[in-house]
């Protein structure tokens, strides 16, 4: 049992683009949006075969998943109008099938798309903008609890197709709930520098249409530049370092100018001595774990 083409590729979508010649040759460029199908002949069948020992005989028809010959971006969807009955070929006496090998887009080969918008979010403010200096009360200590404002923040879902068996879900989900590691070249936004960037979900939803294929979706949190997901705080407490003191008894309570403790928060210089509202100190930690989003290749 043998199958051979009838007829090449031609254009089932009447909302793309049609070539002068509609039926092709065999290397002509596949530039569709929709469906191609190809016409196929299986021949020299056992008369008592039936439509399914057809497709599945080993004749050589393509079957669902198989790349078109040639252009390895178009996949075999499915094999329909398989007709009921064979006709038998006069000069040969083959019993001969005719059956439509309909190919469509090969998912993991279109662009990944890229979508933009805003997200507001909750922040600790503890520097005036304009001239760096911390936020603090008329005795120059800090507010308890701290000032907190609505920030805008970019917000960008990524969409990226994967054929199934090339879906890795263990290792693509690690990068969920990770900041970048390294810089990451980002279309229309250029260069995003290390902890600027926060993947905060990954969904990878199976999607039938054209074919069975994985729909990824990376959520990303975009600080603006400058700005990470590190943790940045003002550097202050309820104690601070007095090094007039002997060694292990240095910590002392905040005080007013009579030297009696009034418990309340006071600014800290690195070294822990007491600090200046002119010039505060910023305490960094990296509170979310970094990975390299790059390795991702998703554009």
């Amino acid at each position: 049992m043998r199958a051979k083409r009838a007829r090449h590729p031609y254009n089932r979508a009447t909302f793309s683009y049609s070539p002068a010649n509609p039926w092709g040759t065999k290397d002509y460029s596949l530039r569709y949006v929709g469906e191609q199908s190809e016409e196929w002949l299986i021949y020299d069948v056992d008369p008592a075969a039936t439509p399914l020992d057809v497709i599945d005989g080993g004749s050589g028809l393509p079957q669902p998943g198989d790349a078109m010959e040639g252009h390895d971006d178009w996949l075999v969807s499915r094999v329909e109008n398989l007709c009921d009955t064979p006709t038998v070929d006069k000069q040969s006496g083959y019993v001969v099938w005719r059956a439509t090998v309909v190919y469509v887009p090969d998912p993991s080969a279109l662009p990944t798309e890229i979508h933009f918008a805003s997200n507001r979010v909750m922040e600790v403010v503890s520097h005036d903008v304009d001239t760096g200096e911390a936020i603090v009360n008329g005795a120059g200590d800090p507010f308890n609890p701290p000032v907190q404002e609505a920030r805008g923040i970019l917000r960008v879902r990524v969409i990226k197709r994967y054929r199934i068996e090339d879906y890795d879900a263990t290792d693509i989900l690690t990068y969920e709930d990770n900041q970048n590691i390294d810089n990451w070249i980002f279309p229309v936004l250029g260069t995003l520098g290390p902890g600027q960037v926060y993947c905060s979900q990954i969904d990878g939803p199976l999607v039938k249409e054209p074919i069975w294929h994985v729909q990824a979706e990376f959520h990303f949190d975009i600080q603006d530049p400058g700005n990470t997901f590190n943790a940045k705080l003002l550097n202050c407490g309820y104690q601070y370092i007095d090094p007039t003191r002997p060694t292990g008894k240095q910590k002392r309570l905040f005080h007013d100018d009579t030297g009696v403790s009034h418990g309340g928060i006071g600014l800290l210089k690195a070294d822990g001595t007491k600090g200046d509202p002119a010039s505060p100190n910023f305490l960094t930690f990296q509170t979310k774990p970094a990975v390299d989003f790059n390795d991702l290749d998703l554009f």
